[in-house]
């Protein structure tokens, strides 16, 4: 049985999910009023290192996926792209054997279950942000946390 949750986060309440064997399935960034999360959750505990400055606090979230072949290559390639830095729709496309396929890819990321831990932020357009689904003002704020993108 799945539960949720929320976590206070700098960028606003995220609706946290996790299943029964406590593995982390959803975050939401439009969280209804739920049950606050335990401070001592692996994924609170997580999300506060990562909005304090550590976002490899993320890197060991035990998460359970419920995605398609094609989508699973995609998030499991934007998970690897270091802090910091970025990579674009295409370049994912081309890792994972599809070049030419950056729109599918943007798909895939705009149906991520788990952003900020599936680091979809960090995959932009060839001319610029590209979209995000939490809004582009969450987006850049999740940047600038990692330093990426400066302050304005």
């Amino acid at each position: 049985m799945e539960s949720t949750t929320t976590y206070q986060s700098p960028i606003g309440p995220l609706g946290i999910e996790v299943d029964d064997q406590d593995r982390l399935v959803r975050i939401d960034y439009w969280a209804p009023p739920s049950t606050p999360i335990s401070p001592d959750h692996p994924v609170a505990t997580a999300l506060d290192s990562y909005f304090a400055g550590d976002p490899a606090a993320l890197d060991d979230l035990d998460v359970h996926l419920s995605v398609g072949s094609f989508q699973q290559n995609v998030l499991e390639t934007a998970r690897k792209i270091p802090a910091g830095e970025t990579r674009t729709y295409s370049w994912i496309a081309s890792k994972i054997g599809h070049p030419g396929a950056a729109r599918a890819v943007g798909n895939a990321l705009g149906k991520n279950p788990v952003p900020i831990v599936i680091p979809c932020h960090r995959v932009v357009a060839a001319s610029g942000l590209g979209g995000y689904t939490g809004g582009l003002e969450i987006k850049t704020s999740l940047l600038q946390i990692e330093s990426r993108v400066p302050a304005s």
